[in-house]
């Protein structure tokens, strides 16, 4: 029997601060079993036109992942000499008016036989095991805060 793809609804909210953000906010959820991030999908809020919010990797993550190592697990997996993996993304948020923001986490079983067996998503995934931090990062990728919201 094959094992199951794990799902995990989840919602974060915030005040808009008096001043524009200058820069963006990242929401990170990591799962604390393997220290891995699922895959994320947004759910639109459809009273808007527009959706100031998208998911994806890159950027000042391993940076973050340095600065803050409760948040490691959103850093690149050094799998090779020169092979980096990441996998999973992160919600990045341009426009404060994003909130709320409501999102889809994906806990797919793991096949990847370079990763190791810790990193196996097979179980039934609980809140405790999931970590949830928002990121105030820079226009120029400076890091300013990191809060831990769950976890």
């Amino acid at each position: 029997m094959e094992p199951k793809v794990r799902m995990v609804v989840g919602r974060v909210s915030w005040r808009p601060t008096p001043e524009p953000l200058d820069g963006f906010l990242m929401v990170v959820l990591i799962d604390k079993r393997s220290n891995r991030l699922p895959v994320i999908d947004l759910r639109r809020n459809w009273a808007r036109d527009a959706y100031p919010a998208g998911v994806g990797g890159g950027g000042p993550q391993n940076k973050i992942a340095q600065r803050y190592p409760w948040l490691r697990g959103m850093g690149y997996k050094k799998i090779g000499e020169n092979e980096w993996l990441s996998e999973g993304n992160v919600i990045w948020a341009h426009d404060q008016e994003a909130s709320p923001l409501t999102f889809v986490a994906r806990f797919p079983p793991t096949r990847n036989p370079q990763l190791p067996e810790t990193a196996l998503t097979t179980e039934p995934i609980a809140v405790s095991d999931l970590l949830l931090a928002v990121v105030c990062v820079g226009s120029d990728n400076q890091i300013y805060w990191a809060h831990r919201l769950q976890g």
